[in-house]
């Protein structure tokens, strides 16, 4: 516990300094600016975006479900998505989410079968935004030293996930776990990776859920790549390349999940101004788009908010009636 807390206040301290380093010499003026000159249309449309986008991973994790043997109707899946918004956004972990998906779900599919599904779903959809994005990052001539050092750190994840989908797919992890077994302190792991090893063998004889899961991670950027050109161009009147801004985008999604700060904020913001600074964007543009869509995010996080009430309402009544 007291590591817990170390973790945390470090996360607290590295957020600090990160949103200090962000906002010196920042242009308030010219960010209210790029509020005032946008459309309220652009506000709605961006909004619709992105609950479309996270449809498309609820869909997605359903997949992952039903290959896997499980088959949950889309509106409960739904709920428990909404229900990991509201975890990861109001509470200090970037797993928060993933547990609370696990805990609340599980209770009816079971822990480990949900917990297998999330790793797998997760897996895979980093994989495929690491591997786009280093397709992307080597393409494009861009060379200034916030991307030379993205390149180098999205080859790396990239080469590290491909082999981990190689290693699971073509080789038995069985001998592995009982290897682990007999190492001192690695009791945990090799139970851990035996439920895996159990839950995810079916995924091993249907390529085409993973192709297509593959496929849907990232397709969900094409539509945010729009969103972020169209503001660009109309609060800030600049014209970005596509290719270039859904580069950024896919880079932020993997390099933000690095828990160096609670929740991700500041390093995402600092992504945003570093990367998109190599592209033209200014800070205070940069930063404006970032906090319109956390903020939608958050909106999206009140409703999972109001899911997390009703559970726990029918779990009273559920214990109540248990105690008549």
């Amino acid at each position: 516990m007291n590591l817990k807390r170390l973790a945390f206040g470090v996360q607290v301290v590295v957020t600090a300094v990160l949103l200090a380093l962000l906002f010196r010499k920042f242009d308030w003026a010219l960010f209210r600016s790029t509020f005032s000159r946008t459309p309220m249309w652009f506000y709605l449309a961006s909004f619709g975006v992105l609950v479309a986008g996270q449809a498309l991973y609820v869909f997605k994790w359903g997949l992952v479900l039903g290959a896997m043997g499980f088959r949950v109707p889309f509106w409960r899946l739904a709920e428990q998505f909404l229900l990991g918004i509201f975890f990861n956004n109001f509470l200090p972990t970037m797993i928060g989410g993933d547990a609370a998906r696990v805990y609340y779900l599980g209770r009816q599919e079971g822990y480990a079968t949900v917990g297998t599904s999330i790793l797998v779903d997760r897996g895979l959809g980093f994989l495929s935004t690491a591997a786009w994005a280093s397709v992307l990052v080597w393409c494009l001539d861009i060379r200034t030293p916030a991307f030379i050092v993205v390149r180098q750190v999205l080859t790396v994840i990239c080469l590290v996930l491909v082999a981990g989908l190689a290693a699971a797919l073509m080789f038995r992890l069985a001998p592995f776990v009982a290897f682990l077994r007999r190492v001192p302190l690695a009791g945990g792991v090799a139970e851990t990776l035996e439920v895996v090893r159990k839950r995810g063998r079916p995924l091993r004889r249907r390529p085409d859920v993973i192709v297509v899961v593959l496929a849907i991670a990232f397709l969900y950027f094409l539509p945010f790549g729009w969103v972020y050109q169209m503001y660009f161009k109309v609060s800030g009147g600049l014209m970005v390349p596509f290719a270039p801004i859904l580069l950024v985008l896919l880079a932020i999604s993997i390099l933000s999940n690095i828990p160096i700060s609670v929740n991700g904020i500041g390093l995402r913001e600092q992504l945003h101004y570093l990367l998109f600074g190599s592209l033209g964007v200014s800070k205070e543009l940069a930063v404006g788009i970032s906090i319109i869509i956390f903020s939608q995010l958050l909106m999206l996080s009140v409703f999972g908010g109001l899911v997390w009430l009703r559970l726990r309402a029918r779990a009273s009544l559920t214990d109540v009636a248990g105690a008549r």
